[in-house]
């Protein structure tokens, strides 16, 4: 998952608020994208009992 340029300033505004440390550019970007893709496996649609999940829905990258 590629994050544009926005995102990453964004994100590292936020570690740098959050932990008082600053992020270069390639280490906010990976860790910015590791975050998301950890999100996206979290947050998926569990079926409910007995169903198979939708065809639609995506495992990890």
């Amino acid at each position: 998952m590629r994050l544009p340029p926005q995102a990453i300033q964004e994100f590292q505004a936020l570690w740098r608020a959050e932990y008082g440390e600053d992020l270069d550019e390639p280490t906010a970007r990976s860790y910015g994208e590791r975050l998301l893709t950890m999100l996206s496996i979290i947050y998926r649609p569990t079926p409910e009992p007995g169903r198979p999940p939708p065809k639609n829905i995506r495992g990890p990258p």
